[in-house]
């Protein structure tokens, strides 16, 4: 498995990079902007989408291995990701906003009212939770936590 942000050959296949770069040097920043300037995606989708992709390509890697053996090597490129992600194509820029307040919740906290996304996922009969909100740095001492409490 190699993971890296421009591919292993061509011009610039010895360079180092990370998701906000490449979204600068592929142009998704600038046609996520306004035109005056570019603007990063919010989150880092190249580093994500990447990553579900080599993770993808070690399944089918291993899988080819069951069926007709030998070793099988996974490249992977930020750059690469950021090409097929825009050659998608984009939503129209009418699309209405996201309604996230369903999978918000609100508990207190030492910092004040703590908004967060609630867990994923259904458990039967029990609806999943955060059983406290994150504490302060220095809160607890440094140690494994154990299923009774923190060792």
């Amino acid at each position: 498995m190699d993971v890296s942000a421009y591919g292993s050959r061509g011009p610039w296949g010895s360079r180092r990079g990370f998701d906000s770069l490449v979204q600068m040097v592929s142009g998704i920043a600038h046609e996520n902007g306004d035109g005056s300037r570019p603007v990063p995606l919010p989150a880092q989708a190249l580093d994500h989408a990447t990553g579900f992709l080599a993770a993808f390509g070690a399944i089918a890697g291993l899988l080819r291995r069951t069926d007709e053996g030998g070793s099988w090597h996974v490249e992977v490129a930020l750059a690469r990701t950021a090409a097929w992600l825009d050659g998608l194509g984009r939503a129209a820029g009418d699309a209405p906003e996201p309604r996230v307040d369903d999978l918000l919740a609100t508990m207190g906290s030492a910092f004040g009212t703590l908004t967060y996304v609630r867990p994923p996922g259904l458990i039967e009969g029990a609806e999943p939770y955060w059983a406290s909100a994150p504490p302060p740095q220095g809160g607890h001492p440094a140690g494994w936590a154990t299923a009774t409490g923190r060792g």
